[in-house]
């Protein structure tokens, strides 16, 4: 049985939003997975550019708290 990471990572390929957000929150929380918030930066602007609100909301605070390699900035994050 493949982990839940493993198969979302096949779904990127079909540039699937919910499956890339999904990865951004795996990675953000360490959920089976080495927390690292700069895949999960990655990710969350991915699925942004996709359209995703619940993104746009997790990467808002990436830029308000400076995380995953992001400059902290309050204007980014409104």
């Amino acid at each position: 049985m493949q982990s839940p990471a493993l198969f979302l990572q096949k779904q990127l390929k079909k540039n699937n939003p919910t499956a890339i957000y999904s990865l951004g929150h795996i990675y953000n929380y360490g959920l089976g997975v080495n927390q690292d918030y700069t895949l999960a930066a990655n990710f969350y602007l991915q699925t942004t550019q996709l359209g995703s609100p619940g993104a746009k909301n997790s990467l808002a605070l990436f830029y308000a708290l400076g995380l995953g390699g992001l400059s902290p900035n309050i204007t980014q994050a409104l």
